[in-house]
């Protein structure tokens, strides 16, 4: 059960580091004005300068969490070897 909630970390962590990603690329691409707003005449809407840095922030963070809990997750799932029973009697 252990190694499904950690999987279940790993995979949604990754997935919001590339949802944040794919923000943080589009918004760093737009063209912004000198007060740091952008306007899409499209959806009416205004975008902030200052929102693709949290968008980068929330990446590196999402990629470090799954990162390490992908660390954790092999260090947790990681068997042990079976000794081998190497003690030959003699009769």
């Amino acid at each position: 059960m252990r190694s499904i909630v950690l999987w279940i970390i790993n995979l949604s962590s990754f997935a919001f580091a590339f949802i944040f990603g794919v923000t943080w690329f589009s918004r760093l691409r737009l063209k912004y004005n000198e007060e740091g707003n952008y306007f899409d005449p499209n959806s009416l809407v205004i975008y902030d300068r200052d929102a693709f840095l949290v968008y980068g922030a929330l990446t590196l963070l999402f990629i470090l969490v799954g990162a390490i809990s992908w660390i954790y997750t092999a260090k947790a799932n990681k068997t042990k070897p079976k000794k081998l029973n190497t003690d030959i009697k003699a009769e």
